[in-house]
């Protein structure tokens, strides 16, 4: 049986929990900005003025709110949010994985039948939610709709993982494709291109693109810039500097520029802006639920890390984008009757030499090409077994199958016990576990190693899982940042609502989790939460609003 119609027997049975928000808001808008880690609110928000203040001000403020993942990625974090669940339960472990020897990433090895939508729909490749195991918020507010009061749910990101991971399989995701040079969906959502998709295209044709103007949010030498290393480039990926430049591009051939600079996340709000006034009068008559995933944080973060000019004036810029975008979808529709929620993906680790030049002792970066190769050498040396490593994903180890063929149990543990001290000479890491000794261990509550059980998944986890010590990483890259662990850098997120009228200001200091929103705003929405949902909601939310 298709999931489409479990939902559908779902809906038959289901009883409306109760709410007290009262009416459901005719707008709810979750804006998931990649890579916001919670540290830049804690050090850029005196200088908010526009968005970003606004919400902080007026909002139901979780301030220690996390991913519950030991290695938060753009896929998981954007699942996770969308589904309420735990990677072990929602099956996205990572953005991509080995399943039965053969390397998957997450939303784009679909079949034909979820082609990408081109202009002659010749695309033999596709988009889709179908590894996403369980159904999503998306999901429940499309099949808990009326024809009298339908709902909608639309999902916009620069990235296709992240859009797809928001709307599920029911809501309509459009991403940026690369390859065409404008934005895309695929089959899986729409037969064919949607007119207002067509629309924005033609008003935003990046082909003809040919520079962008990045002016700082300050004067330069003010007081927004004066932060610890901001003027450092020695471990960037890129020495060209982008913040407070003339950016020339090639918008013929070059389409990852524009993605650097905060013209990325207006051209999504703009996107945002477009499907609310194109469907005024279906809000007007039902919901609509959008979901926006402001990639460009990530994609120059990635590059310049946390501390950089670049990315202290992406969150400024964002401030003030933010602000004009919060008043146009409440000037549509009554600000009473839209519901904004703020939060993240995942955080972002410093760049470990920044640190290590700084004269911190335990940072290190661990080259995970040479150390793949280390490993299938000191298994050759050992047991005489080849290239026993195929890959690494992140922060696991997945094993050759072809290469332990005829290998027996006993041999295969005495491998992996050798391959295990092995990495403990590394001071970068801090200990592994086959997937069989971590799903078998138990941790307490609040241990970071809790979080590596959480992102399990049978057939698509790794041989070897590896924890990492902190501000220490594997990775291919030389330089730049990224995240990829437990840690409070990495997890840590902001996360707030907003409903003017509705929710009053306040403070939440307690820990709360990604998990707990899905749910949350089911109760808002008055849906069925996701089946794997945390059975969590955030009751501050309700007791706020019954004030």
């Amino acid at each position: 049986m298709k999931l489409k119609h479990i939902f559908k027997i779902l809906l038959f049975f289901w009883v409306a929990v109760p709410n007290s928000f009262g009416q459901t808001p005719k707008l709810t808008i979750v804006l998931v900005v990649d890579q916001f880690a919670y540290h830049y609110f804690q050090r850029l928000s005196p200088y908010f003025t526009h968005g970003l203040k606004l919400l902080q001000e007026n909002g139901v403020n979780f301030q220690n709110a996390h991913h519950p993942h030991a290695a938060p990625t753009t896929a998981t974090g954007h699942v996770t949010l969308s589904t309420g669940a735990l990677a072990k339960d929602h099956g996205v472990i990572l953005n991509s994985w080995s399943e039965s020897g053969i390397h998957r990433k997450f939303s784009s090895d679909d079949s034909p039948q979820a082609a990408e939508l081109t202009k002659n729909g010749t695309a033999d490749y596709g988009h889709s939610a179908h590894q996403i195991m369980t159904d999503t918020i998306s999901d429940q507010f499309i099949i808990n709709s009326r024809p009298d009061d339908a709902n909608y749910v639309y999902s916009l990101s620069l990235k296709s993982r992240a859009a797809i991971g928001m709307a599920g399989k029911m809501g309509k995701a459009v991403w940026f494709d690369n390859d065409q040079g404008k934005f895309t969906s695929s089959k899986a959502y729409f037969e064919k291109w949607p007119s207002w998709l067509t629309k924005f295209n033609k008003e935003n044709n990046l082909k003809k693109l040919t520079e962008i103007d990045w002016t700082l949010s300050y004067p330069p030498n003010s007081e927004p810039y004066k932060f610890f290393n901001i003027q450092n480039y020695k471990h960037s990926k890129s020495q060209n500097r982008l913040a407070g430049q003339l950016i020339k591009i090639n918008g013929d051939k070059d389409f990852s520029i524009f993605q650097k600079t905060p013209y990325g996340n207006e051209l999504l709000l703009s996107m945002g802006r477009q499907l609310i006034d194109t469907n005024i009068e279906k809000i007007n008559t039902g919901k609509m639920l959008l979901w926006i995933s402001l990639s460009s944080l990530d994609k120059i973060g990635h590059d310049f890390g946390p501390y950089s000019m670049e990315v202290i004036d992406m969150v400024y810029n964002l401030d003030m984008q933010l602000e004009p975008f919060i008043h146009h979808a409440q000037d549509q529709f009554g600000a009473e009757n839209v519901l904004f929620v703020l939060t993240a993906d995942h955080g972002v680790a410093p760049i470990q030499e920044i640190l290590e030049d700084e004269g911190f002792a335990i940072p290190s970066r661990v080259d995970s090409k040479k150390l793949t190769a280390d490993m299938n050498a000191h298994v050759k040396e050992k047991f005489e077994i080849d290239n026993i490593i195929q890959e690494f994903r992140t922060n696991q180890f997945y094993f050759n199958k072809e290469a332990l063929t005829g290998v027996d149990k006993k041999q295969r543990k005495e491998i992996c016990s050798s391959l295990q001290e092995f990495l403990s000479t590394y001071p970068a890491i801090k200990c592994s576990w086959t997937h069989d000794e971590l799903v078998k261990t138990k941790f307490s509550k609040n241990h970071y190693e809790q979080l590596f059980k959480n992102q399990l998944y049978p057939g698509r986890s790794g041989d070897l899982v590896v924890m990492s010590q902190p501000y220490c990483t594997i990775i291919k890259h030389s330089k730049g940042a990224t995240h990829r662990s437990p840690y409070e850098y990495d997890t840590h997120v902001p996360l707030i609502f907003y409903q003017e009228g509705v929710l009053s200001n306040k403070a939440v200091l307690r820990k709360v989790l990604a998990t707990q929103i899905a749910p949350s705003l089911a109760k808002i929405l008055h849906v069925p939460a996701p089946a794997t949902a945390s059975n969590k909601v955030l009751p501050e939310l309700f007791e706020v609003a019954a004030n």
